[in-house]
């Protein structure tokens, strides 16, 4: 059968799906003419939290130095830029992963019947978010680990401090020396995993902790501490009041908990390094439209066997 119709492949598919062969005209299809990815995001990611209002409100309200320097109020700043960063990086790195996924080649000299070209597309998409999950985890780790080989401080004294002492020899030269941060007996010159459960404390005795917040932790960097936080404290507004009492006195705004009624593949105690892990996304979701193969092939001819029986 000569330059056949889908309509007229469709017929010769469900009869002869054995023996059928069509042979491409365009042998070389880009996957962007007949594939379709949608992923939605975690809703920490369209939340208030990294939005760009959320941010400017951030902006307006300054550091308060009062604040014992493991107070959250004195970092929450950081906490919710290095979120925001987290969601943007992700969204990101899937976008500008998908532009070259779509331009990428699927090869047939013939047309792949359908479930074997649905089978064959799902297993290269599901290699494909391996491969852009691996490129985003192992950028993280260099940085992580060359942070740690090089002692670099934090531009808020969260890993170092900075002691001086008279030289025993030279007692008019002051000298200066890092001394590490301890965060629940670990010390940040040995890891960078150190951390402990953020909380506000007493402007005058910093040893009294007046609210400890579930799920938010504090560290010897933000990033690290970060990922080893949840977003319990985000779904609880007996957590989030206290919180945002703080963040917005200088504003009407109202901020609610995010929706535990919605599916998700995650819990209300992941860490952020488990989102991290799946790119931040909730759900995948691959669109395949055959027609569109098919038309992009241009199958010249088919031809198929009939088995009769003498």
């Amino acid at each position: 059968i000569n330059v056949p119709t889908i309509k007229k492949y469709s017929e010769l598919y469900s009869t002869y799906s054995e023996t059928l062969t069509c042979p491409c005209t365009t042998i070389s299809i880009d996957y962007k003419a007949f594939l379709h990815v949608k992923h939605i995001l975690h809703q920490i990611c369209i939340s208030i939290y990294v939005s760009d209002k959320w941010r400017q409100i951030l902006s307006l309200s300054p550091l308060n130095n009062t604040f014992y320097f493991r107070d959250f109020r004195a970092s929450y700043k950081f906490f919710f830029q290095a979120l925001s960063t987290f969601c943007e990086l992700t969204n990101k790195t899937i976008s500008d992963s998908l532009t070259r996924f779509y331009s990428t080649q699927y090869i047939s000299a013939s047309v792949v019947l359908p479930d074997l070209l649905y089978l064959q597309m799902q297993s290269i998409f599901e290699q494909f978010i391996s491969l852009i999950t691996n490129e985003l985890l192992l950028s993280l780790q260099m940085i992580q680990n060359t942070t740690q080989a090089n002692a670099l401080f934090s531009a808020r004294w969260t890993n170092y401090d900075l002691r001086m002492s008279f030289s025993p020899r030279l007692p008019r030269m002051q000298l200066v020396a890092p001394v590490p941060q301890v965060y629940s007996n670990c010390r940040c010159d040995i890891s960078l995993s150190c951390i402990e459960q953020s909380a506000t404390y007493d402007t005058v005795d910093t040893t009294t902790k007046l609210f400890l917040i579930p799920g938010i932790y504090s560290g010897c960097f933000v990033m690290e501490s970060l990922l080893q936080s949840t977003l319990e404290c985000f779904y609880n507004q007996t957590c989030i009041e206290p919180l945002s009492s703080y963040f917005l006195s200088n504003t009407s705004l109202v901020i609610t908990t995010l929706d535990s009624s919605l599916p998700s593949r995650f819990l209300e105690n992941s860490t952020i390094q488990e989102l991290v892990d799946k790119l931040m996304v909730e759900q995948w979701n691959l669109s395949m439209t055959f027609e569109s193969y098919y038309s992009a092939c241009q199958p010249i001819r088919c031809t198929y066997s009939e088995k009769h029986v003498w």
